[in-house]
């Protein structure tokens, strides 16, 4: 009867779009890349392919993803849904232990104290610098793309240091970012070079 069970739920779960896998290690090969390139399989090859739900197969353990906002709403902001599987481990060195894989208490805690930030009344005042830097960090893409002639580049410094830290200086600090000459110094010291 266990037998029978079994196939029937696996069947019921392969009836959801996702990868083959391969007999007991389901997916697991297809994600054995560098973590870099995990999320863009997970959030961009395979949501182009089966949709914003599909499953894989981790190991012998069926998992569902969800990849739509709208979807997840109903899921990430009720707080009887904040157990996670094991499975969220592999997202651990992405995002840390903030709120998508945090449990119970810590969950509630780290909700409660950013609700109120993220209110619409409250961004409202941003948005101008925000579309103001995220125009001259698209303008420092271009031309830096241009530099490079489409090859390999560091992004890190064009992201960090003239979008999101001008970002975080013209509307949380109230202030213009740091000359130059400071703002690398921060960086070299931001990633420990």
């Amino acid at each position: 009867m266990q037998s029978g069970v079994n196939r029937v739920f696996v069947r019921l779960i392969n009836a959801i779009p996702g990868p083959d896998g391969i007999p007991f290690l389901g997916n697991v090969l297809d994600l054995n890349v560098p973590n870099d390139e995990v999320l863009n399989i997970v959030n961009g090859d395979w949501v182009r392919k089966y949709g914003s739900i599909y499953r894989i197969w981790f190991i012998i353990r069926p998992v569902i993803l969800i990849t739509s906002p709208e979807l997840l709403d109903p899921i990430m902001g009720n707080y009887k849904f904040i157990e996670k599987p094991g499975e969220y481990d592999i997202f651990t060195p992405f995002i840390g232990k903030g709120i998508p894989v945090a449990t119970d208490e810590r969950w509630k805690k780290n909700r409660r104290l950013l609700n109120p930030a993220f209110h619409f009344q409250i961004l409202n005042p941003f948005v101008d610098a925000i579309n103001n830097k995220g125009i001259n960090c698209i303008e420092k893409f271009e031309e830096a793309l241009e530099n490079h002639k489409g090859g390999e580049m560091d992004v890190f410094p064009i992201i960090i240091s003239r979008s999101t830290l001008d970002i975080i200086c013209d509307t949380f600090m109230g202030r213009k970012a740091q000359k130059m000459k400071k703002r690398r110094s921060f960086l070299t010291t931001l990633r420990g070079k």
